[in-house]
């Protein structure tokens, strides 16, 4: 269990680039966020992973740049493409690999679907087993406007697929979708393998962590309590810091918070 950074943070710098500032910052885990097709070629990875070895970072999740067109590879009613695009998302899974990541977080469908709840899990099962093949998990993330930003929709998913079922919880989403803390985490802590953190307040859905009102002693405890073996991965937009050092200000905070817990 760590704190990291996702390279998110620093878009639209480019990929490798946002990768050197997490390492600048001194910050060991990360979360990747592809921007590019030419991101998941043989080339590339390798200078990634230069760049991982050089600053000694971890990267335990990525996420595809195509997450905002998924409604239309995935969930739409043309079955014929959903079998393309899941075949092109493996270059996801052997991205991920290159790089030691172990989970693929999907945003999912927009909302509203075309398709029925129960095609779309049974979508997304389909996913988590092409995942699974090649070693990474496939996991749904809570996002404003997707079916998967409603903490119901969540349940009834969570109820379908079982075990199966693995959740990358977003802090600045549930504000965004306007749901709050015990709309997500007591019933879906078991669940949660991944999350994205941040901080909030009555008028701003995103802040660096400890500019905001955000509980995060009470998060860090209850996953505790858990059994969470995750990571609290710092995902802000570019316009929410000034400077770098905000993040690694945030990160500070976050540890010294975490670390207070976990001697309890």
């Amino acid at each position: 269990m760590a704190v990291g950074a996702s390279s998110a943070c620093f878009y639209p710098l480019e990929t490798k680039e946002s990768l050197i500032e997490i390492g600048k910052l001194g910050i060991h885990m990360s979360e990747i966020f592809f921007n590019a097709d030419s991101e998941l070629k043989k080339e590339y990875l390798n200078e990634l992973k230069s760049i991982q070895s050089f600053y000694e970072i971890k990267t335990d999740s990525v996420h595809p740049f195509t997450s905002a067109c998924e409604s239309f590879f995935f969930f739409s009613r043309y079955k014929k493409r959903f079998y393309e695009m899941a075949e092109y998302y493996k270059k996801f899974y052997e991205a991920a690999n290159e790089i030691g990541a172990k989970y693929l977080v999907i945003h999912g469908a927009k909302f509203p679907c075309e398709v029925s709840d129960e095609e779309y899990f049974e979508r997304f099962a389909y996913l988590i087993e092409d995942g699974k093949k090649q070693g990474v998990d496939v996991i749904q993330e809570n996002v404003f406007s997707s079916c998967a930003g409603n903490p119901e929709f969540l349940k009834r998913m969570k109820s379908y697929l079982g075990d199966n079922f693995k959740f990358n919880f977003d802090v600045k989403q549930m504000r965004k979708c306007n749901f709050v803390y015990d709309d997500f985490v007591p019933f879906f802590k078991s669940s949660i393998v991944n999350i994205h953190v941040s901080d909030h307040n009555k008028t701003e859905t995103c802040l660096p962590p400890s500019k905001g009102d955000f509980d995060f002693r009470r998060l860090f405890k209850d996953m505790k309590e858990a059994g969470y073996e995750g990571n609290y991965i710092i995902e802000l937009y570019r316009q929410n810091f000034e400077n770098p050092q905000e993040i690694r200000d945030s990160y500070d905070y976050l540890v010294k918070k975490l670390n207070s817990v976990e001697k309890t």
